[in-house]
């Protein structure tokens, strides 16, 4: 059985007091993007954010939601690890590149701890 774990990335190197701030930030955000490749997940993700108030938008590949990415410019964007066409980890990476410093929420199903921690 897997397990869903999530760890965020603030663009600035964020440390353990940071993540404070962070959670902050979150919480006043209103327009999030859910990026993963498994519709039963970010039909979740998304009915709950919904339900919290926030503005969500979907995609269900990578490219796809890169290009939503650098064209809506989201508040927060949920960003699932394992993607089939381009790696969350790669699309952060283009995100940062464009100069973007919206907060990433990475979903992952793997568990090991080098797989967890950054």
């Amino acid at each position: 059985m897997s397990r869903l774990c999530a760890f965020a990335e603030d663009g600035h190197g964020a440390t353990d007091r940071e993540w404070i701030g962070l959670t902050t930030r979150v919480s006043e955000a209103r327009r999030i993007l859910v990026v993963d490749d498994e519709s039963s997940i970010v039909d979740a993700v998304a009915t709950a954010l919904r339900y919290e108030g926030y503005d969500v938008t979907e995609a269900t590949n990578g490219r796809t939601g890169l290009t939503l990415a650098q064209s809506t410019r989201p508040d927060l964007i949920v960003l699932d690890v394992m993607l089939p066409d381009i790696d969350g980890f790669g699309i952060a990476r283009r995100i940062r590149a464009d100069g973007l410093t919206m907060p990433i929420l990475f979903l992952t199903a793997k568990d090991s701890i080098d797989d967890m921690v950054l």
